[in-house]
């Protein structure tokens, strides 16, 4: 078998499995996709969180959708849908059940376009730890005057789910409580010092509490009249003594001139 022969055999059947994949490649280049955006892809259970679904048309004009998906039920919960404004009149069957994690919204737009846009917003909620799935699946439907230009090609989105890290309580200062009295100390401080009697006292402190108590003696008739008032009462008494002085001389020598006479 000569080499031409040979490169006959193996070149003509695989000519048309490239041209099938060519067509194939070339028809969905030309087909409206589905495709699904979000804030993030890791969320603490509890949180809740946006899933967009967009739709890009490749240059196709559409003007109705019908979005089927499934999601982690176990995992996920649905909340709420918020169609698009532009899709001004929506599909009576429209709705979602939690319980086996299934979603089918339609809606369509007057008139059509064939620029990409955001088909809803779908609101979900993570119920518990775990690696969740959202797919929007090929039954999925866009339609172009009743044909589905839909490529078919499933969109997926995976989420990581975990417990929220545990939080450290904050220690709050300790209250300082009043400490207690003992009744006894309570009482033995309500005590009035009474002064103790004039007898039991030292003669030195008596007096001086007698002249602190009596302002006409010692200290406290100095402090009310002044040293000067003392002089004057000296004055007085040293006068006083002088005329005495003079009285009983003159007294004395009558008295013997009186026994003379006699």
């Amino acid at each position: 078998m000569n080499k031409h022969n040979i490169s006959k055999y193996f070149i003509l059947p695989v000519l048309p499995v490239l041209f099938g994949l060519f067509a194939i490649s070339g028809s969905a280049d030309g087909y409206a996709e589905f495709s699904i955006s979000s804030a993030g892809q890791r969320f603490n259970t509890g949180d809740s969180f946006t899933a967009d679904i967009m739709i890009k048309p490749n240059g196709q004009t559409y003007d109705s959708v019908r979005l089927k998906m499934n999601y982690s039920s176990e995992l996920l919960e649905v909340q709420q849908i918020k169609l698009n404004e532009s899709y001004k009149f929506t599909y009576p069957d429209n709705g979602y059940d939690n319980g086996s994690g299934v979603l089918s919204y339609g809606a369509g737009i007057p008139g059509g376009t064939n620029e990409s846009s955001t088909f809803g917003k779908i609101s979900f909620k993570a119920k518990k730890d775990g690696e969740a799935k959202i797919m929007i699946e090929p039954e999925s439907t866009i339609l172009s005057n009743g044909e589905n230009i839909f490529s078919g090609m499933p969109a997926v989105q995976t989420y990581t789910l975990s417990a929220p890290a545990p939080q450290t309580p904050e220690k709050k200062p300790e209250e300082t409580k009043p400490v207690a009295k003992n009744p006894a100390v309570a009482k033995s401080d309500e005590i009035e010092e009474k002064p103790a009697p004039a007898e039991n006292l030292p003669a030195a402190v008596v007096q001086a509490k007698v002249i602190e108590e009596n302002p006409q003696s010692g200290k406290g008739f100095i402090a009310k009249y002044g040293l000067s008032a003392i002089f004057v009462i000296a004055g007085l008494i040293a006068l006083l003594m002088l005329l005495v002085s003079f009285i009983l001389p003159s007294e004395e020598i009558k008295k013997i001139k009186a026994r003379r006479q006699r």
